[in-house]
C-alpha cells in the first residue's frame, strides 16, 4: 500500500515539475556526408587586420569537427511560446583582428 503512495506520489511530482520546468532542450546536430572545405578570409584588404593574425584565418560559417558534430548551430523551434525573461548577463559579441567573436 505504501508502495503505492509513492508511485503516486512521484508521478504527479514529475507531472507537476515538468510543468513548471517547461524550456530544457539538449541534443546535437551531426553533418552527414563530408564537410565543405574550410574557406580561407583575405586578410590583405586592411592592413590591420592581416597584422593582428599569426597564420591564415578561415570563415566559421561552417564548423565541424572530426565526429561530424556541427558547432554553433541555429535550431528553429516552431509553435512555441517563451515564457522566460532576458537573461541577465549582457551579450558580448567583439571584434578582434577584423574578425566576429563569436561568429
Amino acid at each position: 500500500m505504501n508502495l503505492i503512495r509513492i508511485l503516486i506520489a512521484v508521478v504527479l511530482f514529475s507531472t507537476i515539475y515538468s510543468d513548471i520546468h517547461a524550456g530544457s532542450l539538449k541534443g546535437s546536430v551531426r553533418f552527414d556526408g563530408k564537410p565543405p572545405k574550410k574557406k580561407k578570409l583575405r586578410m590583405d584588404a586592411d592592413p590591420v587586420c592581416g597584422s593582428a593574425h599569426s597564420g591564415p584565418v578561415f570563415s566559421e560559417s561552417f564548423k565541424v569537427n572530426s565526429d561530424g558534430d556541427l558547432a554553433d548551430c541555429l535550431v528553429w523551434l516552431r509553435n512555441v511560446k517563451y515564457s522566460g525573461g532576458v537573461p541577465k548577463e549582457p551579450v558580448v559579441i567583439d571584434q578582434k583582428g577584423c574578425v566576429y567573436i563569436p561568429h
